[in-house]
């Protein structure tokens, strides 16, 4: 192998790199979208969307779940793992009760695997390595 192919091989892996961590940073504000997106659809998307059970107060009719003061919403943070990898998680500690349900309690899932969401964000992976490398 020649010198030259040497370098271009080098600069393209580079390259290749750098792209692919910022793909990283875009599929990971995709993700937090996506699931900020429940609490405006009032339901989760997986396959389709699942809307979330109704209060049983009737007092409470009318106002939309989950979202009376938004904290829930706004507390879903994105951070990296590694390279190549984000998570997408809320410090406040009833996150997980919505999210999962209790027994008396229904699962008012706002964040989780999303088969859409992920082939969604393997489509837009795959656009981007084509165009790199294509």
């Amino acid at each position: 192998m020649s010198f030259n192919n040497a370098k271009i091989l080098r600069e393209a892996r580079i390259k290749a790199e750098r792209e692919i961590k910022a793909m990283v940073t875009v599929m990971g504000n995709d993700a937090l979208n996506w699931f900020e997106e429940s609490f405006r659809n009032q339901g989760f998307t997986d396959e389709g969307l699942v809307i979330w059970k109704g209060r049983q107060k009737r007092e409470r009719e009318g106002r939309a779940i989950l979202t009376k003061t938004g904290a829930l919403r706004r507390s879903l943070k994105k951070s990296n793992v590694g390279q190549y990898a984000v998570k997408i998680t809320s410090n406040l500690p009833y996150a997980n009760r919505h999210n999962e349900g209790l027994s008396k309690m229904p699962k008012r899932q706002f964040v989780g695997y999303s088969g859409k969401l992920n082939r969604s964000l393997i489509a837009k992976f795959d656009r981007k390595i084509k165009m790199i490398f294509g």
